[in-house]
């Protein structure tokens, strides 16, 4: 109210007994209609999240298809000169937007899987896919820390001793943020009792080796995580 938004007061209520349980859908044919009104209000986009929970669609199918969807839509269109960066960071928005508002609406299960923390590697601003990752493991009953980017490796290391981390996502997207991200992989397998190391992200494609010297655990991408 103070913020002059109007409050739905029937938030449908999600739950997730079985965890995450995703089954494709046709939303995926909204995504442009889905950029258009995320373009005129962000605030419009997310009522629209609240009136596909309200017809029946999934967390998941409103994630994957229509969220990942509309993401990858506008970064063709921006590659090809049809937005411009501004209309590219607003539909960014848009899509953190509406994972939180996903995130207040839905009942956690009681399985629990484990502790993580998620960070980006130093710099490195492109989180979107990985914020979505840690929502897929949310509703699969992980507790997750979504620590976002440039956080100090020795704070990081007393982060997870103190939270009893149990697995650290690590993601790069821009090959000249690699050396920081082996860092931080570095430093977290420098501790006496250690948690998984997993890191994913484009650019750690071309990096396996180094980042697989760097003490990490695991090299995925974002899906192959999840998996």
């Amino acid at each position: 109210e103070l913020i002059g938004r109007e409050l739905n007061n029937k938030r449908p209520d999600i739950r997730h007994p079985d965890g995450f349980n995703y089954q494709p859908s046709d939303l995926n044919n909204y995504t442009e209609e889905f950029l258009t009104i995320s373009q005129n209000s962000g605030n419009e986009a997310v009522k629209v999240i609240y009136e596909l929970l309200e017809k029946g669609y999934t967390e998941e199918q409103i994630l994957l298809d229509l969220l990942e969807s509309s993401l990858a839509l506008a970064g063709k269109k921006w590659s090809e000169g049809r937005y411009n960066e501004a209309m590219e960071h607003q539909l960014s928005m848009t899509v953190v937007q509406s994972i939180l508002t996903l995130q207040t609406v839905s009942s956690p299960i009681k399985k629990e899987r484990g502790r993580f923390a998620a960070l980006t590697a130093e710099e490195e601003l492109h989180n979107i896919g990985l914020r979505m990752l840690c929502r897929y493991l949310e509703i699969d009953g992980w507790d997750s820390f979504f620590l976002g980017s440039s956080v100090p490796a020795e704070s990081l290391k007393t982060f997870n001793e103190r939270n009893k981390i149990d697995m650290v996502l690590v993601s790069a997207t821009l090959n000249k943020n690699i050396d920081s991200l082996c860092d931080i992989v570095h430093s977290i397998k420098s501790a006496p009792e250690s948690p998984v190391v997993i890191a994913g992200g484009i650019a750690t494609i071309l990096n396996r080796e180094k980042i697989i010297e760097a003490g990490a655990d695991d090299m995925k991408t974002e899906e192959e995580a999840f998996e």
